[in-house]
């Protein structure tokens, strides 16, 4: 195992490679939704991400139909992003902690 530091964090890298996980790709809705920009016209989409504390590298990314609900939206990345680093991390790591603002 080879381990790289980054910021605060580590993380361990396998150096054997990994075949990748097969997963059935599932459509997101480009549509017409509630846009902070005022613009009725144009369709969205929207991108659930998670980046590290320092915000500089993402661990999660997952695209979103153009009018979810935020708060039904942040609710299941935060569990899909806790559950994820829970199977990830070593034993001896601290709890993985998430913090938001009332959107969430």
């Amino acid at each position: 195992m080879e381990e790289e530091k980054i910021g605060k964090e580590s993380i361990e890298k396998e150096k054997t490679s990994k075949e990748p996980i097969e997963e059935e790709a599932i459509p997101i809705a480009i549509t017409y939704g509630y846009s902070r920009d005022h613009r009725a016209d144009l369709k969205q989409w929207m991108l659930g991400l998670a980046t590290t504390q320092e915000g500089d590298i993402p661990i999660f990314l997952r695209p979103l139909d153009g009018n979810s609900s935020d708060k039904e939206s942040i609710s299941a990345i935060v569990t899909q992003v806790m559950t994820q680093l829970r199977e990830t991390l070593p034993p001896e790591e601290q709890e993985p902690l998430a913090i938001f603002d009332s959107g969430g």
